[in-house]
């Protein structure tokens, strides 16, 4: 063999490994992008479903009533087709909730398998004083949208636009969720409080 030959074998072995290192530098790359992602994702996901708590120990003394709903999704659709809830809604201070209690039965996605999945979970509630409440949704898994949403607001902060009154109080005591909404007809308002801690949503 000649030394030409030998000097193209060598510069043809050496644009040989060039290619294969950038093709692994690539891969690399690719699955770096992936990967943190996903698995980041997956710890999440594990996180929210072991770290759990009890949502009857959230439940301040001195209530009047109380309730444990295994499925509030199956509650929630039983309950809508009551009429009971329509007589029990008659008041003069009930405008705002007569219209949540129409808006939901309009819905669609409460008839749909994916609500009836995401909204499996144990609720429990207590009856106070005065009318006020306290509702706490075990929401295991489901809770990771719940520990992301801070974050994601802090990109993208109109994304609580398409809900009409709900707000975000980043520098409250407790970080939380505010629901507000005035019926036209008699003035009167909702007012929600909810925030996360482990896996549950506490409202009230």
């Amino acid at each position: 063999m000649t030394e030409d030959a030998v000097s193209e074998s060598e510069r043809s072995d050496r644009d040989t490994s060039k290619r294969r290192g950038s093709g692994h530098i690539a891969a690399w790359i690719v699955g770096i992008i992936i990967g943190v992602p996903v698995l980041s994702l997956a710890v999440l996901l594990a996180v929210s479903a072991l770290w759990r708590g009890d949502p009857a120990r959230h439940l301040p003394a001195g209530f009047q009533a109380c309730i444990s709903v295994p499925s509030a999704g199956s509650f929630v659709r039983q309950a809508l087709d009551l009429k009971a809830v329509d007589a029990i809604l008659t008041g003069p201070g009930s405008g705002a909730a007569r219209g949540l209690v129409r808006s939901l039965r309009s819905a669609p996605v409460l008839r749909t398998s994916g609500f009836a999945t995401l909204a499996n979970v144990r609720v429990d509630a207590a009856l106070y004083d005065g009318g006020s409440f306290v509702a706490v949704a075990s929401l295991g898994y489901r809770s990771a949208a719940l520990r992301i949403a801070p974050l994601a607001l802090l990109v993208a902060p109109q994304l609580l636009d398409k809900v009409k009154g709900l707000s975000y109080e980043r520098g409250a005591a407790y970080p939380r969720y505010v629901y507000r909404t005035t019926d036209q007809a008699d003035g009167a308002g909702l007012l929600l409080y909810a925030a996360q801690y482990q896996d549950l949503l506490i409202v009230a």
